[in-house]
């Protein structure tokens, strides 16, 4: 891989890492598990986590893991 291409791919890795921590940290605050709220925001969510976490997966595997 070339070394410029390469490096922009390290400090995109870098990014993403910071901003999955950041989202783990916002679900555990407020996320679908929070103690008394409704089923239904709670499900809403759930969804809106689920929706962000498979994209962020896909985006990984056909970024990173097929253009290596």
């Amino acid at each position: 891989m070339q070394e410029p291409l390469k490096k922009e791919l390290i400090d995109g890795v870098a990014v993403l890492k910071k901003k999955v921590a950041q989202f783990d940290i916002d679900f555990e605050l407020n996320g679908p598990m929070i103690e008394g709220i409704p089923a239904k925001e709670a499900s809403e969510r759930y969804n809106v986590s689920s929706s962000i976490s498979y994209f962020l997966q896909n985006w990984v595997y056909k970024i990173l893991i097929k253009n290596i």
